[in-house]
């Protein structure tokens, strides 16, 4: 297990022990997550959000951002089936349509 993947665990570990409630934490790791692209650090973004996306697979923004993420990495197949999938739980996402649109 990677550094980055226990500290998230910890975090909804001891923010969220049974209570299925994620968002706010959630939301709160995506911003981690961002402030760790903007630096350069994208496979470490990368863990973070997949560490979330696995203990909040609902969480929309996270698989928009996830989507970004491998648009950054040269991969858009991934990064359109990101995409897809925050359309699918949120579809007023509208720049995620936009962002769909542009992968195609």
């Amino acid at each position: 297990m990677t550094a980055d993947r226990s500290v998230t665990d910890a975090l909804f570990a001891a923010c969220y022990p049974a209570s299925g409630r994620f968002y706010r934490l959630a939301a709160a790791i995506l911003g981690m997550a961002r402030q760790r692209a903007a630096g350069g650090d994208v496979p470490g973004a990368l863990a973070s959000i997949d560490a979330t996306l696995a203990r909040s697979p609902k969480f929309a923004e996270g698989w928009a951002f996830k989507g970004e993420l491998a648009m950054a990495q040269g991969q858009p197949d991934d990064a359109l089936a990101a995409y897809r999938k925050a359309v699918e739980l949120r579809p007023d996402l509208v720049a995620v349509h936009s962002l769909i649109v542009t992968v195609l």
